[in-house]
């Protein structure tokens, strides 16, 4: 976890997604990397960003659904509707 932050914005501009995804070397699940964060670490460390790892920044242990959940679902995890699906 001691890959600095350095190239990480450049990703997320080049695929456009907003996020990225952060997993061990066994493809473990370890974070997620989101233009909110990099937003919040800009604003905390007054720019002075570049030398921080991905890992100090980060969201860990992000919520997870399957693949076959219905996107409904998977949205209440996310917690963007209630529990009648608005």
């Amino acid at each position: 976890m001691g890959k600095v932050l350095c190239l990480y914005p450049f990703i997320l501009a080049s695929c456009r997604c907003g996020c990225v995804l952060v997993a061990s070397a066994d493809q473990v699940l370890l974070g997620i990397f989101t233009d909110g964060d990099l937003r919040r670490a800009i604003q905390a460390w007054d720019g002075n960003i570049m030398r921080l790892c991905i890992g100090d920044i980060m969201t860990r242990d992000p919520r997870r659904c399957h693949p076959h959940d219905k996107a409904v679902d998977a949205m209440q995890v996310g917690g963007w509707v209630g529990s009648g699906g608005k």
